[in-house]
């Protein structure tokens, strides 16, 4: 009884305004060279990190990176901007976790066709 009383309060607390209505994603090329780029990719999940609990709208995005014919999970890294009393925090990829989830790939590539249609 009394894991039905959390979920009922836990359930009213719920407000739909407060959560994201559709799961999305952006795109963004990313040059290295001229020739040469990646694509960073924004996901905008309709679930919070558990794969359970709904995504508040105000929640950070998974980050990812498209390189190569491969999807890597993105990681964050400081760098130097010139000025030893300053530094600028970046995203990179992470080319020791390649992400294989075929679930959200398959995914994210039906989303980038979508955006490359529309474009």
């Amino acid at each position: 009884m009394k894991v039905f009383c959390y979920i009922e309060d836990y359930c009213t607390g719920l407000h739909p305004e407060n959560y994201r209505k559709e799961e999305s994603f952006s795109f963004v090329r990313v040059h290295k060279s001229r020739d040469e780029y990646a694509w960073f990719i924004q996901h905008f999940t309709l679930l919070g990190t558990d794969g359970v609990i709904p995504c508040d709208k105000r929640a950070v995005p998974s980050t990812y990176w498209y390189i190569n014919g491969k999807y890597y999970e993105s990681k964050t890294v400081s760098v130097s901007t010139g000025d030893p009393t300053q530094f600028c925090i970046a995203q990179a990829p992470d080319l020791e976790r390649e992400m294989t989830d075929p679930y959200l790939i398959e995914r994210i590539e039906a989303a980038f066709l979508k955006e490359k249609n529309h474009a």
